[in-house]
This record gives C-alpha cells, structure tokens and sequence, in this order.
C-alpha cells in the first residue's frame, strides 16, 4: 500500500491505495473469519465508497469481535449488530 494524501481525509484508515472493499476484507482476513459477504457502492458515481463487511455472529469467538472492534474508527469504520 502506498499513501496518497490527496486522496483521502489523513485519519481515514484507507488513505491508502486501497479501495474500501480491499479494506474490509483485509479485515476479515486477519480476524480469522471463516466467512464473510462485502456490500458496497463502488459501482456509484458522485459519491464517496463505501463497504459494509458482514459477519454471522453465530460460531463468532469473543477473540474475532474483540479484533473486528480493534479497527472500529468513529466516521470511517463503525460497527453494527444486526439482527435478521
């Protein structure tokens, strides 16, 4: 990953070269989940790129919510239980 401050606000965790899918899939890759689904708006125009990383809470160990809460960052990564 290569910065580019021009970019992207500096506090944004993917100022970085990376799209924001890239991102939340890294994260699920070094949270150790077995399976996961991404949303996002990439495909949209005119507004800024969003990607929702989406995690079953069942068989979900308190050290895999503890790592997913590690990279909350209020405004750019937030996260949300939800029920079904």
């Amino acid at each position: 990953m290569r910065p580019n401050p021009n970019r992207r606000e500096e506090d944004d965790p993917t100022r970085f070269d990376t799209s924001a899918i890239e991102y939340v899939t890294w994260i699920a890759s070094k949270c150790r989940m077995e399976r996961w689904a991404v949303t996002s708006n990439a495909t949209d125009t005119d507004v800024p790129e969003e990607a929702s990383l989406i995690v079953n809470q069942d068989g979900l160990t308190n050290k895999q919510f503890d790592c997913l809460a590690s990279f909350v960052k209020p405004q750019f990564v937030t996260l949300t239980r939800m029920t079904q």
